[in-house]
């Protein structure tokens, strides 16, 4: 039976889950707060240059490829080769040998802790094996039981046994990723090196597994814009009604419609696919009992967010190329934020006690101190695709994790330009006097995003760019073999899906809670 489904939030979840609902001939809308689509996927041109503002390269994870294959969506795609580098080191992750590079580039950097590092890299082989198991092949969940019948036997029916296995092995593994290396070492440096460029608190399997996922990336031509649009136009194609700059405010449960301001839209099934706190704070007209769960996800944090730079530079894409792959994790220095005079909760409560007059230089200080500490995440896409950039030009994307509190904090105290002028004059010295000597005369103009830019373009607690903080209690579901139970809500034919759903969370975890979500949609019985 056709059912009148509603998705709220026009990311790679919501717009997953549209394609396969509309594809299924179900009566879709799509609504999105936003002006564009993609959420932290996508891209978008400037002056003739393309920038990615959400993610830079995307993972298969056994989910990405087979999900456009069985819709029939044609994105091209190059592999994207992710780099690592400290100081004046830069190694390339091999998809076939992505332990040795790294471990090396470890060695050089802290020859003094060579013990710890072939210690760590024996987990890192470990846990390398379990995402295997769990990636490497195609999801089930995009197969075709007709058409992969073959595949299904001979791959995935053995595979079931040793996913179940290895399920049990990584939940023994959630301990935060520098608690889990202070078992090995406890140069603070070295725990910087591998775990500052992953958000607090890491879960030990997730940061580990990484070198495994880096091997697994790809980047499509045209930038991550390309595959967003080839979703849109595929859930157009379906008749599916897609309206932007369409905030839903209010969900009426008893008489099963949402609004957006006055314009009421009724539903079949609700799928929510942007932020839950923004959902619970519109639920009205019901008599079921949801405080409680609207109150344990207020009370939770949104995970870390980001300081980003997009710069023109007047540079060709060979001077990047000779230096790295075209995207590349960076520290400039062997010392990590563990040196930083005062953590982001100390130097707010030194900068309330002190004199007005002084808090400039307090904070300046400390955001120059912290451009030469931090690690850096850096894109160049003319790198990957010559038509994202005007001839003998080039687009940068310098990203860093930053704190939502502490910039919440300069901005209710005036400094936020002070930020933004500071901090951006600073990554770009320190990125001049170490890894791009010679390009500061060579920025054509840049521009800035804060966690704050985050939290008002998709109404994202905290700015979170990966859903809720490792840190304190997780509001949703954290229990890999219980992800189909991450789309449940307290309301009926009311579904979650996204990164807001399951934790830990991230592109791969998107697509399939939205696949989840749409799969239960369309097998629910309607009375009319």
């Amino acid at each position: 039976m056709k059912k009148q489904m509603v998705i709220v939030g026009a990311g790679i979840s919501g717009l997953t889950a549209a394609a396969y609902l509309s594809n299924e001939g179900h009566s879709v809308t799509l609504l999105e707060k936003s002006e564009d689509l993609g959420g932290l996927v996508g891209s978008f041109r400037r002056d003739g240059f393309v920038f990615d503002h959400g993610i830079r390269g995307v993972e298969n994870s056994g989910t990405l490829f087979p999900m456009l294959r069985q819709l029939g969506i044609n994105v091209n795609f190059v592999r994207n080769i992710v780099d690592m580098g400290i100081e004046n080191h830069i190694i390339s992750i091999d998809p076939k040998d992505n332990y040795q590079t790294y471990k090396d580039l470890l060695l050089v950097s802290y020859p003094e802790d060579q013990e710890a590092i072939h210690a760590i890299f024996k987990d890192i082989k470990k846990i390398s094996k379990y995402m295997e198991v769990l990636y490497d092949v195609d999801n089930p969940l995009f197969l075709n039981p007709k058409t992969d019948a073959k595949y299904l036997m001979k791959t995935i029916v053995p595979w079931m046994f040793k996913y179940t296995f290895t399920i049990g092995k990584i939940e023994k593994l959630k301990t935060p990723i520098r608690q889990y290396l202070s078992k090995y070492t406890q140069n603070p440096d070295l725990i910087d090196a591998i775990s500052q460029h992953f958000f607090t608190d890491t879960p030990a399997f997730f940061a580990l597994s990484y070198l495994k996922m880096h091997s697994d990336y790809y980047y499509p031509i045209g930038g991550t814009r390309t595959i967003i649009n080839g979703i849109r136009d595929f859930i157009l194609s379906k008749g599916a009604v897609i309206k932007t700059d369409s905030e839903v405010n209010k969900i009426d449960i008893s008489n099963q419609k949402v609004y957006h301001q006055d314009i009421a839209y009724p539903y079949d099934a609700l799928l929510w696919c942007g932020d839950l706190n923004s959902m619970y704070r519109g639920i009205e007209n019901t008599e079921i009992p949801y405080q409680e769960t609207k109150q344990r996800l207020a009370a939770a944090k949104g995970n870390d967010s980001l300081y980003q730079m997009y710069m023109t530079v007047d540079l060709p894409k060979e001077y990047f190329k000779d230096k790295f792959s075209g995207h590349l994790f960076y520290m400039p220095t062997k010392d990590g934020l563990s040196k930083l005079s005062a953590n982001e909760k100390d130097l707010m409560i030194t900068l309330n006690s002190a004199p007005k007059d002084t808090q400039a230089q307090i904070l300046t200080d400390w955001l120059t101190e912290f451009a030469r500490l931090t690690t850096y995440e850096i894109s160049v896409p003319v790198v990957r695709d010559d038509s994202l950039a005007p001839e003998g030009k080039s687009a940068v994307i310098i990203s860093t994790l930053f704190n939502y509190d502490l910039t919440k904090w300069i901005q209710e105290h005036g400094f936020y330009d002070t930020l933004k002028k500071h901090l951006s004059r600073s990554i770009i010295d320190i990125l001049e006097s170490t890894l791009l000597p010679g390009w500061k005369s060579k920025v054509i103009h840049y521009f800035e995003a804060t966690p704050l830019t985050i939290e008002s373009r998709l109404n994202s607690t905290g700015g979170a760019i990966t859903g809720w903080s490792f840190t304190g209690s997780i509001p949703v579901e954290h229990k890999l073999f219980k992800i189909a139970r991450s789309i449940q809500t307290p309301f009926p034919n009311v579904f979650q899906a996204s990164q807001w759903s399951f934790s830990p969370s991230g592109f791969p975890t998107s697509i399939v809670t939205a696949k989840i979500a749409a799969n239960k949609m369309s097998r629910l019985k309607i009375e009319k």
